[in-house]
């Protein structure tokens, strides 16, 4: 997930393909790039909307996608 922390910040698609590339991805998976998103990893929430003071703006999630460890 790429957070926005200023109006002026983030990452455009192909930037982000670019950075998933050099970091060795072979596959990648775009959802919804919107202000709503957010990711909950190992008990903490990241979102990825923040308002001007840099505080997390929580907002509802509509839909989910669940990654488990195989095994």
């Amino acid at each position: 997930m790429v957070a926005q922390k200023t109006p002026q910040s983030g990452m455009m698609l192909a930037e982000v393909a670019r950075f998933l590339k050099d970091l060795g991805a072979i596959k990648a998976l775009n959802l919804d790039g919107g202000t709503s998103s957010s990711l909950y990893y190992q008990g903490k929430t990241f979102y990825g909307k923040r308002d001007d003071s840099g505080q997390a703006i929580a907002r509802q999630v509509k839909s989910v996608l669940l990654l488990l460890p195989s095994g």
